[in-house]
């Protein structure tokens, strides 16, 4: 019987160069990537506020509201003409009469 090794070394034999590298390096094909951009603007920064900032800042923006509606419903008690004249107390018994 015939040597296995004997028969496939003399074919891997020939593949066996030292100058030739290991491994075949792959296809350069492909689109070309576009040339980078200089001068292009940076975005602007996105501010973010925790969750504890933005509940005070609610809060503060209806706390103002509200002193705000305080003062207009007060100006307009103020611009109101008082129609009620002072009444004198009615007597509660028929002899005061």
């Amino acid at each position: 019987m015939a040597s296995l090794r004997k028969k496939y070394q003399a074919q891997l034999g020939s593949l066996d160069r030292e100058d030739a590298p290991p491994v075949m390096s792959p296809p350069v094909t492909g689109a070309k990537m576009p040339d980078p951009v200089v001068d292009a603007p940076k975005p602007p920064e996105l501010e973010t506020k925790s969750a504890a900032d933005q509940a005070a800042e609610d809060s503060l923006r209806k706390r103002l509201a509200e002193m705000e509606r305080a003062e207009s419903l007060q100006r307009q008690q103020q611009q109101q003409p008082q129609h009620a004249e002072p009444q004198e107390p009615q007597a509660s018994c028929y002899t005061c009469l």
